[in-house]
């Protein structure tokens, strides 16, 4: 039998993400040690230049650009139909690699014949630990758990604990029954013998579907710790949307569908149907819950505000008493239900959900607001209401909600916009001592930078030059995270 022409082959889909497969085929670069590897970029029809620049920059890998997106499934299968290597590795765009995933990953699966494929531990950008770095098949007693809350409140609860396996040991190689499609280290041989993934799944639940098949093989899959990746986590997909909730309940159901729709009963796959739909309505409301708990702050300050302009203004004069009354019989509660409504259909109007911490946003929605309310009680006469009152509850909703922004954002770990922010947020380089203090003395030459930059992190276990002025090495860095309160770490 002939040879595979290499080692391990790369596939990477790709869509309107140039800047992190950029950053992540720089860190395959550094992982390739003298390993044969062949690189796959699938690009589903992305129009944020990286069909043009990609291709530039790393001219030996091979670069496919489809005309529509086809679906994550559907471009990772035109690359496994084409590879010659020993083993594939499946990893999303917006991951970086460690410098000794690939050895490390190649070694685990030679030296154990019985797993097919395998995951490495997951770390968020901050470096923690990500839970999806090892899941089981969804059942509706885990999804019912994630989304109540109940697999947090227990993370180490078997039974409350089963969608993310959270009993199991982080630092602990064990067998999962699937891995995250961020990160799939298989035999080539297996992932081709199961034609790879199922096209019908558009995008999300392919991974599941994939690893249930291996496991039908008699195969294992295993988590194996010892190396990780950083995955900044659907960059180019937003699970807010409506249409990401649309997606993930369809895939749910056609896995469900597939694999398990001759053991039951119509009504019982109806309940099953509602059960998927109700966990994504959940889902979507629950990534929401920033944006609807601050346009609930917002809608008080709003109210508040006014109560406090109407006993402002009405305190220097001999009406306050019968006015306070008008209060407690809810004379003008129309004015508050008016300025309300009007505030939320402009937050609407603004998309404030993509802008829901901006000053400037916040202050439009505002003004405009009062600007509504003012028009029609000056042309509608029957309602006619304090102009002062309204000027003066302005001026102090103004001031509150500014005066909230810029908490949240010197609160906030997020660097999303730096609207309001005074503390600068600390900032960990990852990689080698050269390259980091290279870095470091770009990153300090730059004002308009708002980064306080707190060392660097040794990418290597091995003595290196500068070593001794490093906060640590890679393998402490949940620790370094914590005790140098670090908000950002950057992967060089």
């Amino acid at each position: 039998m002939k040879s595979p022409a290499y080692d391990i082959s790369i596939i990477i889909v790709n869509y309107n993400v140039k800047e992190y497969l950029l950053n992540l085929l720089h860190s395959i670069e550094k992982a390739k040690n003298d390993l044969k590897v062949k690189i796959y970029v699938i690009d589903n029809a992305s129009t944020d230049g990286s069909k043009e620049i990609v291709p530039t920059k790393f001219p030996e890998i091979e670069y496919i650009y489809n005309e529509n997106n086809v679906g994550f499934g559907k471009a990772n299968n035109q690359a496994i139909k084409v590879v010659d290597s020993e083993f594939t590795l499946l990893i999303n765009p917006d991951t970086i690699v460690s410098e000794d995933t690939l050895t490390k990953m190649l070694s685990h699966l030679k030296s154990n014949p019985e797993v097919a494929a395998a995951g490495c531990k997951i770390l968020n950008p901050d470096g923690t630990f990500a839970p999806e770095s090892r899941r089981s098949i969804p059942t509706i007693r885990s999804a019912a758990s994630k989304v109540l809350g109940l697999s947090s409140l227990f993370p180490k609860s078997k039974f409350f604990s089963g969608y993310y396996l959270g009993w199991l040991d982080e630092d602990e190689t064990s067998y999962i029954p699937v891995l995250s499609g961020s990160f799939m280290f298989f035999r080539t041989d297996i992932l081709k013998k199961l034609n790879g993934f199922d096209e019908r799944f558009f995008m999300y639940g392919e991974d599941i579907d994939l690893c249930f098949r291996v496991a039908k093989l008699g195969y294992k899959i295993s988590y194996f710790p010892e190396t990780s990746i950083i995955h900044y986590k659907g960059e180019s997909t937003k699970k807010g949307d409506l249409k990401y909730v649309k997606l993930f309940n369809k895939a749910n159901y056609q896995f469900f569908q597939k694999h398990f729709t001759s053991r039951y009963s119509f009504l019982f796959r109806s309940l099953i149907y509602i059960a998927i739909s109700f966990r994504g309505i959940t889902s979507f409301l629950l990534s929401k819950s920033k944006e609807i708990r601050l346009a609930s702050f917002d809608i008080i300050i709003l109210n508040i505000s006014l109560l406090l302009a109407f006993i402002i203004r009405f305190s220097f004069t001999n009406d306050l008493s019968s006015k306070l009354n008008s209060l407690r019989s809810l004379e003008y509660l129309w004015v508050n239900v008016l300025l309300t409504g009007l505030f939320i259909l402009f937050s609407i109007g603004f998309n404030s959900s993509r802008r829901i911490d901006s000053i400037a946003d916040s202050l439009r929605k505002t003004f405009f607001s009062f600007t509504g309310v003012a028009a029609i009680t000056f042309f509608a006469r029957n309602l006619a209401f304090s102009r002062s009152v309204l000027g003066i509850s302005f001026v102090l909703t103004a001031v509150l909600i500014t005066v909230l922004r810029i908490y949240r954002a010197n609160r906030a770990k997020q660097v999303k916009s730096t609207s309001g922010k005074f503390k600068k947020t600390r900032l960990a380089i990852v990689g080698s001592s050269n390259a980091a203090n290279n870095l470091i003395s770009k990153i300090n030459t730059r004002a308009d930078w708002d980064y306080e930059v707190v060392g660097f992190v040794c990418s290597k276990p091995n003595d290196e030059p500068g070593k001794s002025d490093a906060l640590g090495e890679i393998s402490q860095l949940k620790d370094i995270v914590r005790n140098h309160s670090i908000d950002h770490l950057y992967f060089i």
